[in-house]
């Protein structure tokens, strides 16, 4: 029996129809059968209770550490320990050793870690020893050094190449050297300040103005 043409195309768009029916149940059984999103999930929950877990025994141990190591009250090394993570003591203990040598004391040192806790993970030779060797090389007294150090941590936080060094030698050209050991002493705000920005348009203000250099060197410190 023949049949006419148009059922013939009606029987193919029936038999693709049941074919992507069958093919489309087929695709939803199986990915339901193995159920990856629920796997998943599981996968993610577990990775982030361990996740947890170890980031709850860094926190222990670095407000520990602030406690037993760096002479800080409980209240004080947990707020500290929101601004710096130790995976161990031996890079923390490097540093303390560092500062102890040039001179400061467990108060000033305490003092130092509470103001700044980020400095117990900075790399001790690389990074604090050559701005140490620095400012004691300008200053002449280890005491004053160490009071320094321990009123404006943040020095340590600045580049010796890019800006301590060139703070220092911008000072010298306006005062003696002494004087700016008294700087540092009074206001070491200025190692801190981008000078380009806030100190030379004040010193060309008072030039301008018809101040003398001794005033103005004598404004300084």
């Amino acid at each position: 029996m023949v049949l006419p043409l148009y059922s013939l195309n009606t029987l193919r768009l029936g038999y693709s129809i049941v074919s992507c029916t069958f093919a489309s149940t087929a695709k939803i059984f199986v990915a339901g059968d193995l159920k990856p999103s629920h796997i998943s999930l599981q996968n993610h929950l577990l990775h982030r209770s361990i996740t947890s877990k170890i980031s709850a025994d860094r926190h222990n141990f670095t407000v520990a550490y602030l406690i037993n190591s760096c002479g800080l009250s409980p209240e004080g090394a947990i707020s500290s320990s929101k601004w710096v993570e130790l995976q161990s003591s031996q890079g923390a203990d490097s540093v303390l050793a560092l500062l102890s040598k040039h001179g400061l004391s467990e108060t000033q040192i305490s003092k130092v870690v509470s103001s700044r806790p980020a400095i117990l993970v900075a790399d001790p030779e690389k990074t604090l020893l050559p701005k140490l060797e620095f400012f004691s090389s300008v200053v002449v007294s280890r005491e004053d050094f160490a009071r320094i150090l321990c009123f404006n941590p943040h020095l340590l936080s600045r580049s010796l190449e890019n800006h301590i060094i060139p703070a220092y030698n911008f000072l010298r050209s306006l005062i003696s050297e002494e004087n700016v050991v008294a700087v540092l002493k009074r206001s070491s705000w200025i190692f801190l300040e981008n000078r380009r920005k806030n100190v030379v348009p004040n010193i060309e203000l008072l030039r301008e103005l018809g101040m003398p250099q001794s005033c103005i060197a004598s404004s300084q410190h």
